[in-house]
């Protein structure tokens, strides 16, 4: 009476590593795929970065020659008298 089920126990005892070794192998490959998936996302993360820096630092640029020109031209006006004291001299 227990003769077929201890046939059957130790047929999947039998069986055990070998689904053992395919669990653990299917589960190494997805974790493989999820890593590729999550360097490409930092690839492209890192190269945005890189691009908004870029974007930042040509601002930065911009803005810096804007205040320059600014600085200049407020310069220019303060040199120069007063528009009175131009025609008063005529």
């Amino acid at each position: 009476m227990w003769e077929p089920f201890s046939a059957k126990l130790k047929m999947m005892a039998e069986d055990f590593p070998s689904i053992i070794s395919k669990a653990v192998e299917s589960s190494c490959k997805k974790l493989q795929d999820d890593i590729s998936v999550l360097q490409e996302e930092n690839r492209t993360i890192r190269i945005e970065a890189e691009k908004l820096s870029c974007n930042l630092m040509l601002a930065e640029i911009d803005h810096s020659r804007v205040e320059d020109a600014m600085s200049t031209d407020f310069g220019r006006h303060a040199r120069r008298p007063p528009i009175y004291a131009i025609r008063c001299s005529s």
